[in-house]
Order: C-alpha cells, then sequence, then structure tokens
C-alpha cells in the first residue's frame, strides 16, 4: 500500500500516476544492480565449484536441497532460515530525497538475504545460480526472481484503488497456508527440474 510519506513525495491528483512510474523504475533497477552482482557472484563461485563435481552431481544436490525446502514449507520438516530479521532502514527517508530512497530501497532488498525470509524458494533459487556456473546465467536469474517480487510495487495503486488495504492485509494473513503449499508445489517443482537437467547433463557428457 501506498505510505504516506509516498503519497506526499508522489504529489496529488494525475500527477502522483505520472510519478509513480518513475518511482517504481527507480526502486526496481536498484534491486535488479544488486540482484544482478549477486548472482553473478554465486554463478563465479559455482564455476570454481565445477572443477570439484560434475554438473549432473551438482544439479542432483540441487534437486535434494529444493526438497528439502520444499518439505520446510509444507511442515514436514522445522528449521530456520539464515536471514537479518530486519526492514530495509525507514530513517532513510528523514536524511534523503524520495527518490534516492526508493533506489536505496531496493538495491538493500535486492538481494533477498538482507531482510526477513518466510519461505524457502529464495535459497532454492540461489543454489541454482551457484549451480549454473555461469555469471550471466546466475545474474539473469537473481534478476528475474527480482522482477517478481518487485511486482507489487507496479500493481500498487491498481491493488489500493480497487481494494482496501486492510482486507489486503487480512487475506495474506487468513490464506497463508495456501501461500506454503504454493511455495512448496514451486520447490518440489524446481526438485524434479533438478533431476531432469542431472540427467540431460549426463547424456549430454556422455
Amino acid at each position: 500500500m501506498i505510505t504516506p510519506f509516498e503519497r506526499r513525495s508522489l504529489g496529488q491528483g494525475s500527477e502522483i500516476s505520472r510519478n509513480w512510474v518513475h518511482a517504481a523504475l527507480t526502486y526496481s533497477l536498484g534491486g535488479a544492480l544488486s540482484a544482478g552482482a549477486l548472482g553473478g557472484l554465486l554463478g563465479a563461485i559455482g564455476k570454481l565449484l565445477h572443477n570439484f563435481g560434475t554438473p549432473r552431481e551438482l544439479w542432483l544436490v540441487f534437486a535434494v536441497w529444493a526438497g528439502i525446502l520444499g518439505f520446510r514449507d509444507v511442515g514436514v520438516l522445522s528449521f530456520p532460515l539464515p536471514q537479518r530479521q530486519q526492514q530495509a532502514p525507514y530513517h532513510w527517508v528523514r536524511q534523503f530525497d524520495y527518490f534516492s530512497v526508493l533506489f536505496m530501497w531496493g538495491f538493500f532488498i535486492g538481494t533477498g538475504v538482507s531482510t526477513y525470509i518466510v519461505f524457502g524458494g529464495l535459497y532454492a533459487v540461489l543454489a541454482a545460480a551457484v549451480v549454473s556456473g555461469s555469471i550471466g546465467w546466475g545474474s539473469a536469474l537473481l534478476i528475474a526472481y527480482w522482477s517478481g517480487r518487485s511486482m507489487s510495487v507496479w500493481l500498487a495503486p491498481f491493488v489500493e484503488r480497487n481494494f482496501p488495504a486492510r482486507d489486503v492485509r487480512l487475506a495474506g494473513i487468513r490464506r497463508s497456508k495456501q501461500f506454503q503449499r504454493m511455495s512448496a508445489g514451486a520447490l518440489f517443482l524446481l526438485s524434479v527440474t533438478g533431476i531432469i537437467l542431472a540427467f540431460a547433463e549426463q547424456r549430454l557428457g556422455g
């Protein structure tokens, strides 16, 4: 939802719509830069790991890891995910102009690991970036993941016009189990994908 700070910064009337595009682009760009940098770093690390294991072995490890995360999200397994339990610093709004704050918030959140993590999907994506062994693919993967996360910013004006903020928050609380099942389903699909890629690597290598 749009905060009072954002309302003041975006202006009045039709000016809000024009400035919102600028604001969403600024936020998205900040996140894309940090996500791409992290993805490239993980891809470079994965390239080194390829010296110690075959792509087939690494994709099988990924498949097992994604499956474990899926069982965690559905509640069969229980273990904490490494995370920094903090929000993006709000005090920046008193120190910097609005669009600078948006860029910094995006950059801060873009890596995914700098704030709260509820579901295991992020750690499967990070693992896939490593297993890819490619700086380019690692960057592209993390940027794509960030693009999905930042979509809520682009949709916020539409949601606010059509749904009361209280209803949106309550829906998120009431449907938490549904979100867990969706996350687990995606992780199991990633696990199957990892197995398929492992056998594909075996055939290509053979």
